[in-house]
């Protein structure tokens, strides 16, 4: 009679993602974390470890309950979990592993990812129910090394740049070096490691290196060696083939810090992209310091994501682009002429930036100055972030010499610091509200941009204007409760915007715009903003009830049916709001 085979070991990586990001609201679209098809990529190209362990991933969001996602774990009966852990999933991560244990204490628990990997012990001391914690790059060494260990206190003690406990229950953390070398990890797609005709609609995610040659103060980047390491290009050209060809996938976020920081590279990839059969949105982090006429060629091959071209200028005060040692920071002129070339070459870019508030070495009025000037720029988008202290950075190694206030728990929320007051950090969320409501009605955006040219008055203090206008019909700002927390922030936004593109209250807005063009003597420019007022006026009033926006999907329907006696459709697209949420 034969030998019964011994049964496999059973690993489960969990992936919890942000859904709905891209596409926007489209929570049925999959993200799968590049992290975990990493690890189980490498792990199953080991022979010895592929004899004894079934590598299993599991996708999860985080809008997931703590009960789904332990439910989900435990459905796979796993003798080893190990979880990639990020600011976004600590929270989801911590209540669902203590779940786990509550259940099957046994199970072997192992964390990685960058919020764990610079903090083993605090975070140890938080969740008792982690065993292991892999710190640093090049996590798929270690966890193939994990796989291969009888998780002996012995054995872990060989396994460089990890945490465990003792006999007692204390945290051991191991010394050594690990070399990041990702021309070992094989490729996911021609493993099978990540499957794209699994009958799911999926948003990719692509690194073409890792690392970044710079080390900003708040960034996690670059802090190990400010080095840059590879993926093998030709592997690269070979997973592109595989995902722009696959009819399920719906967006390509590419991760790295900025694709062009290796050029030659780049415009490989990009014309790489250009061959394929479909023509998918895609989305790169872009630094304009190396924006040039080649680059803007190489990426008008590509179908950008609503073309938007994103860049980070994170602050323009000197004293905190100081203290951030951010390279090619402090020189506005830069920006003005590598934001014309683009649009020389790329009239109809949409163009966005990032803007971070809680900067050691800025202030208010260093912040209120940083809007302003990238208002000037005109921008599609800001996108505003509060500084998080994110573990591992230069900023978080130096959190108490800086006078940091910050969450004690993560992602580490700045409340103030030695020149960012607590008082003026809440005026700084207030801003960010009011500029955020004009970036999202195209119409009043560029009416406050255009007025700017016209009338010669700042951006900034337009808004100023526009807000004291409208808070004397509406102020949801006002409203806000603030708290210093990733889901309190979004929350408020969410609060502010949807109440602002109520169709009643969009008029409000329109008229409040309108009211401060006619203040400045700019009647030619008040054509747009009274078709808003038009349009909402008949949303509100039932004209069209906004249960009948799919009906209307194709606008020009609206013109058809008689609502609107207008020969230019596309000024009718125009004056709609941006905010995805909103019945308008």
């Amino acid at each position: 009679m034969p030998l019964k085979q011994k049964q496999k070991r059973k690993v489960l990586l969990v992936g919890i993602y942000l859904p709905g990001i891209y596409p926007a609201a489209r929570d049925d679209v999959v993200s799968r974390l590049l992290a975990t098809s990493f690890l189980k990529a490498a792990a199953d190209a080991d022979p010895e470890i592929a004899a004894h362990d079934e590598v299993e991933i599991l996708d999860i969001t985080t809008t997931s309950s703590c009960e789904e996602i332990t439910a989900a774990i435990l459905a796979r009966s796993p003798d080893i979990l190990a979880y990639s852990v990020y600011m976004w999933n600590y929270d989801q991560v911590s209540s669902s592993l203590q779940a786990v244990k509550a259940v099957r204490p046994e199970i072997k628990s192992i964390l990685g990812g960058p919020l764990v990997t610079y903090t083993p012990e605090e975070v140890m001391a938080d969740n008792p129910q982690a065993d292991i914690i892999v710190c640093g790059n090049g996590g798929e060494i270690r966890f193939r090394e994990l796989l291969k260990s009888d998780f002996s206190r012995q054995s872990l003690n060989k396994i460089a740049r990890i945490s465990f406990r003792d006999e007692s229950g204390e945290p051991v953390h191991t010394m050594g070096t690990v070399s990041e070398n990702v021309l070992q990890i094989p490729s996911i797609y021609e493993t099978g490691t990540l499957n794209l005709d699994d009958g799911r609609k999926h948003t990719v995610f692509v690194e073409t290196f890792r690392g970044c040659p710079f080390s900003c103060g708040y960034c996690i980047w670059g802090p190990e060696g400010a080095s840059i390491h590879k993926f093998d290009l030709d592997q690269l050209c070979r997973d592109i083939d595989v995902i722009y060809n696959n009819p399920n996938v719906e967006a390509v976020i590419f991760t790295d810090a900025c694709l062009f920081y290796t050029k030659k590279r780049a415009h490989v990839i990009c014309e790489r992209i250009a061959q394929a059969s479909r023509r998918i949105p895609t989305v790169f982090t872009l630094d304009v310091h190396v924006l040039d006429e080649a680059m803007c060629e190489s990426l008008g091959k590509v179908h950008l994501y609503h073309n938007q071209w994103h860049f980070g200028i994170q602050t323009t005060n000197p004293a905190a682009l100081d203290i951030l040692q951010r390279p090619g920071g402090g020189h506005p002129e830069k920006y003005l002429h590598k934001i014309e070339l683009l649009r020389e070459h790329v009239p109809n870019a949409e163009i966005s930036f990032d803007l971070i508030y809680g900067l050691p070495g800025d202030n208010f009025a260093g912040f209120r100055e940083s809007v302003d000037f990238t208002l000037a720029l005109q921008p599609a988008k800001i996108h505003f972030s509060p500084l998080l202290l994110l573990p591992g950075t230069r900023f978080f190694i130096d959190r108490d010499s800086l006078g940091f206030e910050y969450g004690d728990k993560p992602p580490y929320m700045v409340r103030a610091n030695e020149t960012f007051t607590a008082e003026e950090i809440l005026e700084a969320v207030d801003l960010v509200l009011w500029v955020m409501a004009v970036l999202y009605f195209p119409a009043i955006r560029d009416a406050i941009y255009n007025l700017s040219e016209h009338a010669g008055v700042r951006p900034i203090d337009l808004i100023d204007e526009w807000v004291e206008i409208l808070s004397a019909k509406i102020n949801p700002v006002a409203k806000i409760n603030h708290d210093f927390t990733i889901e309190a922030n979004n929350v408020a936004r969410r609060a502010v915007m949807n109440t602002l593109t109520k169709p009643e209250n969009s008029v409000k807005c329109h008229d409040s715009m309108l009211e401060l063009l006619i203040k400045h003597d700019a009647e030619s420019l008040t054509p747009h903003i009274r078709l808003g007022i038009e349009y909402y006026k008949n949303v509100g009033d039932d004209t069209m009830a906004v249960s009948d926006e799919e009906e209307f999907a194709d606008i020009s329907q609206l013109v058809d049916q008689g609502i609107f006696n207008i020969t230019d459709v596309e000024n009718l697209k125009y004056v709609k709001t941006a905010w995805v949420s909103s019945g308008a």
